[in-house]
């Protein structure tokens, strides 16, 4: 099967990826991983998300959503504290 990744490093180590195992239009997760290798997932709710970056500080994500072809989609904010999600 094709696998789909993108991923985002900020500058205290925090790593944030999604991946999907199907082909690049389908549903991804957007999951955090830890130094110690420990993933948190972040969203995995049917939504496709693409191209996440990390602000500097590792606190917010944004994140392409909905995407058909690259470029495209929204961008939203995910919080990592606490979890809100804003376009």
């Amino acid at each position: 099967a094709n696998t789909g990744l993108d991923f985002a490093v900020s500058e205290n180590g925090t790593i944030v990826y999604r991946w999907t195992r199907a082909g690049r239009a389908q549903p991804t997760r957007l999951v955090r991983l830890d130094r110690r290798g420990t993933e948190r997932v972040l969203r995995a709710d049917g939504q496709r998300y693409d191209q996440p970056r990390l602000s500097p500080d590792g606190q917010r994500l944004v994140v392409r959503v909905g995407a058909g072809t690259f470029n495209s989609g929204d961008l939203w904010v995910l919080e990592l504290a606490s979890g809100a999600f804003t376009r």
